[in-house]
C-alpha cells in the first residue's frame, strides 16, 4: 500500500478554501493549509521532509514572503520537494521559470487535479 502524498496549499483569503476543496475529496492526499508564506514555512518545518508538494500562489498578499520566496526557501531545505505555483499573469509565469511548474489562473478543478497528480506520482 502506498502512502498518501502530503500537499501544502498556500493561498490567501477565501481562495484557499476553493483550492483545497478541489483536492480534499481525493483520498491520495493529505492537505496542510496556510494563508501566508510565513505560516507555510512554519507548517513545513513542523512536518519535516514529509511534504511532497508545495502548491502556492505566486503573489501572496500581506506581509512576509511571496510564493516564489517560499518555494525557494523550501526547495533549499527539501531538494526533492515538488512545487506548483499558481498565478494570473505572463510575468508570474516567467518568474516561475523552468525550475517550477506553473498553473495559470483561473483554472478548473480538473486542471488542478491533473497538475497535482502529475507532480505527485
Amino acid at each position: 500500500m502506498r502512502r498518501k502524498k502530503t500537499v501544502l496549499v498556500v493561498d490567501d483569503g477565501s481562495r484557499i478554501e476553493q483550492t483545497a476543496m478541489a483536492l480534499s475529496e481525493d483520498p491520495d492526499y493529505d492537505l496542510l493549509l496556510a494563508s501566508s508564506g510565513s505560516m507555510a514555512l512554519y507548517e513545513a518545518r513542523q512536518c519535516g521532509s514529509e511534504i511532497d508538494l508545495l502548491l502556492a500562489r505566486i503573489d501572496l498578499a500581506g506581509p512576509g514572503m511571496s510564493g516564489l520566496d517560499l518555494a525557494a526557501a523550501l526547495s533549499q531545505e527539501t531538494p526533492r520537494l515538488k512545487v506548483l505555483l499558481m498565478g494570473r499573469s505572463q510575468a508570474e509565469k516567467v518568474a516561475a521559470g523552468e525550475r517550477w511548474t506553473f498553473l495559470a489562473q483561473p483554472f478548473d478543478e480538473m486542471q488542478l487535479r491533473k497538475a497535482v497528480r502529475t507532480l505527485c506520482h
